[in-house]
Parts: structure tokens; C-alpha cells; sequence
């Protein structure tokens, strides 16, 4: 399990996690079973919102000339609980060239 609570409100971050679901179509116990003995993992990209001991909410949407850094709006939340997270990776900020262009090289760092 990954911990949350130290991310700072705007880092971009990629987070691991396992997804709880659920159906309304019949399933039969064989079916079941195998959803349970491999959880489904997913990756979600955002914008940390909030982190607590709890968890974490992310946005993938927000606006870029917010009135204050209160009024800031986001869309597309996502709220995962830290027990389903496993594993949370910062996001490296894009560098800028002298053209106003993204460097190739950005990479991804822990």
C-alpha cells in the first residue's frame, strides 16, 4: 500500500491501483472466482486535489487561471482509498525549450 498523505495540491501524479467492482448481469461462482483471484489493476493519471492518511482524490481536468487558489476548478475526480493503491509515481514537471516547445526528454521520476 502506498502512502498518500505527502503530496502537495497540483502535482501530477500516475497512480496504481486495484478496482473494486460490481455488475448487474448474473454471474456464475466459476466466474466469480476468477474475478477474485486476480484483481483488476488500473493506472489513472491526475492532478493531486487532495491526499490524506486516507487517500487520495485526483483530477484530470483543471483550470489553468483560476480567480484564487480557492476557487480553483477540476473535473474528472477520482477519490481512491489508500488500502486499493499500489503505488503512486510523481509526474516530472515538462521542460520548455526557447520555442515554447516540450522537451523530448521528459521522464517520469519516483
Amino acid at each position: 500500500m502506498a502512502e498518500s498523505k505527502a503530496l502537495k495540491l497540483g502535482q501530477q501524479v500516475e497512480i496504481v491501483w486495484h478496482d473494486a467492482w460490481s455488475s448487474a448481469a448474473s454471474w456464475s461462482q466459476d466466474e466469480v472466482k476468477k474475478r477474485l483471484e486476480k484483481p483488476l489493476v488500473l493506472s489513472s493519471l491526475g492532478y493531486v486535489v487532495e491526499s490524506s492518511a486516507n487517500g487520495i482524490a485526483i483530477a484530470s481536468e483543471r483550470e489553468t487561471e483560476p480567480k484564487s487558489s480557492d476557487e480553483q476548478s477540476v473535473r474528472h475526480l477520482q477519490v481512491i482509498p489508500n488500502e486499493m493503491i499500489q503505488s503512486i509515481r510523481l509526474l516530472a514537471k515538462p521542460r520548455v525549450r526557447g520555442n515554447g516547445r516540450r522537451d523530448a526528454k521528459d521522464e517520469l521520476f519516483r
